[in-house]
């Protein structure tokens, strides 16, 4: 039975473990799903006081850089969580991993469809935000929808590789962090594409990241069609690692109960 067929056939699986995703990161707690803006509005007032005052950017078009710097947070943010999550997500469900056979697959979509349902209430507030501003949507906002699905590609993609490594090597958590800190800064998130030095521009635009951040600056908030050069080389990218990361993850599914 492909891969596929067997997510297919336990959907119900995914739908509790999804279900029970959400249910644990709002429960109990006194903001509820107010966690999911409040990372990136704190960090939106930080980096505007510092953009702004301190060392002061210039958005192409005359864009508030609030707006600006929110919707590239917003888009990094449903990455990076997912990262962190799903990097974590074998052994912190050892207890199920060891007591019954299902697609270790399935425990990472539930992961990356709590984190979509975070980059969903946080998206409402951003569009909240654009009115406040008074900047409206345009049709082009529904590019928005296969920008998601890119970096939803590349986030599952990279954990594959790093929830395996994971079961035998704890410290890959840490790792991961701290990769995502310097993958942060070398993505034009806080600051435009346009600023970065010709001589360094190369390195943007071999990052996934770039294509999937500068496109959805685009549609949400630009208001035209992404730069569709770097989003082919983030879907490129996103596909292979998919692939690619897939493959190893079946392989290695085999020894989690074991070492897990």
């Amino acid at each position: 039975m492909s891969t596929i067929a067997e997510i297919v056939s336990r959907r119900y699986l995914l739908y509790q473990l999804t279900a029970r995703e959400v249910k644990a990161r709002y429960k109990q707690s006194a903001l509820g799903i107010g966690w999911a803006v409040l990372q990136p509005l704190a960090m939106m007032v930080v980096f505007s006081i510092i953009f702004t005052k301190v060392l002061p950017v210039t958005v192409k078009g005359g864009y508030p850089y609030p707006i600006f710097v929110f919707s590239g947070l917003l888009i990094w943010g449903l990455f990076s969580r997912s990262l962190t999550l799903l990097t974590d997500a074998m052994v912190s469900n050892a207890n199920l991993i060891r007591k019954i056979y299902f697609p270790r697959e399935v425990i990472l979509l539930a992961g990356l469809a709590g984190r979509l349902v975070d980059f969903g209430i946080a998206f409402v507030v951003y569009i909240g935000l654009m009115l406040v501003y008074g900047v409206w949507p345009t049709v082009h906002f529904l590019w928005a929808v296969p920008i998601v699905v890119i970096v939803l590609m590349l986030a599952l993609g990279v954990c594959f590789f790093t929830s395996a490594l994971e079961v035998w090597r704890r410290d890959i958590r840490s790792l991961v962090a701290l990769v995502a800190q310097v993958w942060f800064y070398a993505t034009p998130i806080v600051y435009p594409l346009s600023q970065v030095p010709e001589g360094w521009r190369w390195v943007s635009y071999v990052n996934p990241m770039t294509g999937i951040v500068e496109g959805f600056k685009s549609a949400v908030l630009y208001g035209r069609t992404p730069d569709l050069g770097l989003l082919a080389i983030a879907a490129g990218s996103a596909a292979v690692l998919l692939v690619l990361g897939h493959l190893f993850f079946r392989r290695a599914e085999r020894f989690f109960a074991d070492i897990i």
